[in-house]
């Protein structure tokens, strides 16, 4: 064997010894983790092995020495964390509340999420509410003027995305796609929600919310929204590439639609509509006494928007 070729093969080795090791049940699945936890010492750890492995090319044994050192600093220093630093909960299944303080009426709310499915509709007893499965999500809440304005933010760890399926796929062997978001929100006060949902399935019922602005934007996934009437006058703006839309509002509400984009297909169902420049506008618009503003911005996927009944 070459020089070259003797840190790269030792490498190999490791890797493989590591996963023998874990299908084995002599270690834990976790080892694998201090790398992505600890990029940055793994990154530095890696850049003093190539170096010190240029500058002494000569001495095969060196190659050998530093990729060993290097996993055996990673491994001891991933159960010296292990032991000293609390473990997150699991996240199989968890139910979280965030409360709601009466003097509240106003909330803005962002949500940036990846690679799940996301359901939500409304609650009257907490501000936010719901459970997740197979997720972690971190959440901040800050208050404003005495209370009167909560400004959530809500984001799901895509750290631990990688974390959780490599902790399956090794233990277990399987390939983990059951990742789900039950979310309620307050029916009480009104609230701006933005939204970043990427390769999501969503579902949003927001028929007993009071929503002022929803501004959602997301690729490769599915949306299925249904509007209500409790909010006077709501306005949505999306923008969704290589995504399926599905959009539900009352018949009796004024719509008025605006669509941009090369949508695959775009079709309104069960509403009289009315073109009015570069807007669709139903007949009752102007005298409607809820009104629903909707701009949709879509590539490559497609549009409906539906009337329902209420």
């Amino acid at each position: 064997m070459t020089r070259k070729g003797i840190g790269f093969g030792m490498f190999l080795i490791v890797v493989g010894l590591l996963i023998f090791l874990v299908q084995m049940e002599i270690i834990d699945w976790s080892v694998f983790m201090v790398f992505t936890n600890n990029i940055e010492l793994t990154i530095s750890l890696i850049l003093i092995v190539v170096g010190t492995n240029i500058l002494f090319k000569k001495y095969s044994f060196v190659k050998i020495v530093t990729w060993l050192a290097f996993f055996a600093i990673m491994i001891s220093y991933g159960y010296y964390f292990d032991k000293n630093v609390e473990r997150e909960a699991n996240s199989s299944n968890q139910t979280y509340i965030i409360e709601h303080n009466i003097e509240t009426e106003k909330g803005e709310l962002k949500i940036n999420a990846s690679a799940l499915n996301l359901i939500m509709g409304s609650t009257e007893s907490n501000l936010i509410d719901g459970i997740v499965k197979n997720i972690d999500i971190e959440h901040t809440v800050d208050y404003k003027n005495d209370y009167k304005k909560a400004n959530v933010k809500l984001k799901t760890n895509d750290k631990k995305i990688f974390q959780d399926f490599f902790q399956t796929f090794l233990s277990t062997g399987e390939i983990p796609v059951d990742r789900k978001c039950y979310l309620n929100i307050n029916s009480d006060i009104v609230w701006n929600i933005d939204m970043k949902i990427d390769a999501t399935d969503s579902d949003l019922d927001f028929t007993e919310l009071n929503v002022n602005k929803l501004d959602i934007k997301g690729a490769a996934g599915s949306l299925k929204l249904t509007l209500g009437q409790k909010y006077e006058d709501t306005k949505v703006q999306i923008d969704a590439d290589a995504s399926k839309v599905e959009i539900f509002v009352p018949i009796d509400s004024g719509v008025r639609v605006k669509v941009d984009g090369a949508a695959n297909s775009t079709n309104i169902k069960d509403i009289e509509m009315q073109r009015e420049g570069s807007y669709y506008l139903s007949k009752n618009y102007k005298k409607a006494q809820n009104k629903i503003d909707i701009e949709v911005e879509i590539n490559a996927g497609s549009l409906k928007i539906n009337g329902i009944n209420k």
